[in-house]
């Protein structure tokens, strides 16, 4: 099972989900959820950073969020299934726009580092966090021959890079 989440529709409720159900909706095989689902579970598995294994059907990814900045910031690392290019493994970080004449509530990402870090990326913006997602790609050879002792060393070796 895995927890299915609709922030326009249940902001403060997640429905818990088969993943085989949304691997179907994904048109994708179970295998790779649950390998999604094991890979982010070994990275996050410290207590504190462990959060529910989530997917979400109208916006298209799954994947787990990592806490930072006393949890006040999201980190999210799984998969975002785009339909032109097919599914994708991505660490993604949330940047929020300032309010006018406010100063950013994540200095935790300095978004320059995070460019001049020369990831492949993608940004797109979200009314409903307010803010743009920046999601850099993971080599595409990890994921397709199921290495998750090296795709978990790459995942460590952005988030270091980006978040210290």
């Amino acid at each position: 099972m895995m927890v299915i989440e609709n922030k326009l529709i249940h902001h403060d409720r997640n429905l818990n989900y088969p993943k085989s159900d949304f691997a179907k909706n994904m048109n994708c095989p179970k295998s790779m959820i649950q390998w999604v689902d094991d890979l982010t579970n070994k990275i996050f598995s410290n207590p504190t950073g462990k959060s529910k294994f989530k997917g979400n059907i109208g916006c298209r990814y799954c994947g787990r969020y990592y806490s930072v900045n006393n949890g006040t910031d999201n980190v999210f690392v799984g998969l975002k299934f785009e339909r032109p290019v097919g599914h994708k493994l991505v660490v993604g970080f949330c940047v929020e726009v300032p309010k006018t004449n406010e100063s950013s509530k994540n200095e935790y990402i300095d978004v320059q580092k995070l460019l001049s870090a020369h990831y492949n990326y993608y940004a797109e913006y979200t009314e409903i966090d307010e803010g743009y997602w920046f999601y850099i790609f993971i080599d595409d050879s990890l994921f397709c021959c199921k290495d998750s002792g090296s795709a978990a060393a790459e995942v460590e070796k952005v988030l270091k890079d980006v978040l210290e």
